[in-house]
């Protein structure tokens, strides 16, 4: 999700450049049109036009490159490929791992990165797809620190949130309040990908990650669950 998201917010720099930001496509639909499209398949086959597209990967073991490899021998171009480890562990710093495979300025990459220095924190401490561990503390049930599937729970270690210590709702608004939403917002960018945090999230308004975590605490709201009207 991290390098969709570095990728949406490359595509909207270049767009930006032309004011042609309305053009903006980041979306898990492929289809023919220009855009950044998100998938978990590796194998299967995208776009026919390969020349006009490139490939980027975050792989999770070592296996995983057979399918960077085959993608390559297809014809297809291929852009970074980062270990998906790396990106956790290097946050939304990651992002200058891409400014010369996007051809950014670095003005441009600066933009992003206070983007997405908020929108980082956003992804695990709000929302539909918030942290696990996060959503756990939220409800009040202690089974977070028995839980063999969450990294997040050692306070002391690097994959702790730590989401208990930001005032989210400033996070939000300050978030809305960064370059690149005012400049989307200004374009009349229709595209959501730019002001959500998740693709089962509707677009952030100031409050909604308040009243997300409020419905967790009060509803015990699990993945993907939506706040009950």
């Amino acid at each position: 999700t991290l390098q969709f998201q570095i990728l949406c917010l490359g595509m909207f720099m270049h767009l930006r450049r032309s004011s042609e930001e309305k053009k903006l496509r980041c979306t898990r639909k492929v289809s023919r049109q220009d855009g950044v499209y998100k998938t978990h398949q590796y194998a299967k086959p995208f776009f026919a036009e390969k020349r006009r597209n490139i490939l980027f990967y975050s792989v999770h073991e070592s296996s995983d490159y057979k399918h960077v490899e085959k993608a390559r021998n297809a014809g297809y171009s291929i852009g970074l490929v980062v270990d998906a480890n790396d990106l956790a562990k290097l946050g939304f710093r990651s992002l200058y791992l891409y400014q010369k495979y996007l051809m950014l300025t670095d003005d441009e990459i600066n933009d992003m990165a206070v983007y997405l220095r908020y929108w980082s924190i956003l992804r695990q401490c709000c929302g539909m797809q918030m942290s696990h561990s996060w959503r756990i503390q939220l409800a009040g049930n202690d089974t977070v620190h028995k839980n063999p599937y969450t990294r997040q729970v050692d306070t002391h270690s690097l994959w702790y949130s730590a989401c208990e210590l930001y005032d989210i709702g400033d996070i939000e608004n300050r978030f809305l309040q960064s370059k690149i939403v005012q400049d989307a917002i200004r374009a009349g960018v229709q595209d959501r990908a730019i002001f959500i945090v998740s693709n089962v999230d509707p677009p952030l308004d100031g409050k909604y990650c308040l009243r997300y975590n409020k419905a967790v605490k009060e509803l015990n709201l699990g993945f993907n669950h939506v706040i009950p009207k």
